[in-house]
């Protein structure tokens, strides 16, 4: 019998689907749940902020970009309004918004791996590993909100 191109996605896609129910109904019996929920709604905010921060940085870097027009140099700008001056305001608005974008990337990804180390199943990782990824992670971008810390839904039993 020939497995034909056509016939790979009847045999892959449900056991895909059935690999991700039954790991699904693995992960729910443990206490871990709760806090990879947290995890996840960490990484969701500070996967949006990052988007915000470079669409803004973006629109600031077209502003900066544009010259044919002065309509941001005369009602938007308070101070000094020398060209100088403003390229240096626009330039620093535009460095402060990289530099978060780049704080909310590094939140991100230690957010990833403190909820992969966190959802890994049978295996012996201390919680002090995952703590530290999660404090990292609220370090670099998010601060972790009292009460609703990831570290404290693990149980250390």
């Amino acid at each position: 019998m020939v497995l034909h191109k056509e016939y790979l996605d009847v045999i892959l896609v449900p056991t895909g689907l059935c690999l991700m129910i039954v790991y699904h109904l693995f992960l729910g019996d443990s206490d871990t749940g709760i806090a990879v929920n947290v995890i996840a709604s960490n990484i969701g905010a500070a996967t949006y902020l990052a988007s915000l921060s470079i669409g803004l940085s973006s629109l600031i870097g077209a502003w900066v970009g544009s010259s044919s027009s002065n309509i941001f140099m005369s009602d938007l700008i308070y101070g000094d309004r020398r060209s100088s001056t403003i390229s240096i305001k626009y330039i620093s608005l535009l460095a402060f918004f990289l530099l978060a974008f780049a704080s909310f990337i590094q939140s991100t990804r230690y957010f990833v791996h403190a909820n992969f180390l966190m959802s890994t199943p049978h295996t012996d990782i201390p919680v002090e590993y995952v703590e530290m990824a999660v404090i990292r992670g609220s370090n670099c971008g998010l601060e972790a909100k009292p009460g609703i810390n990831p570290c404290n839904l693990i149980k250390t039993a």
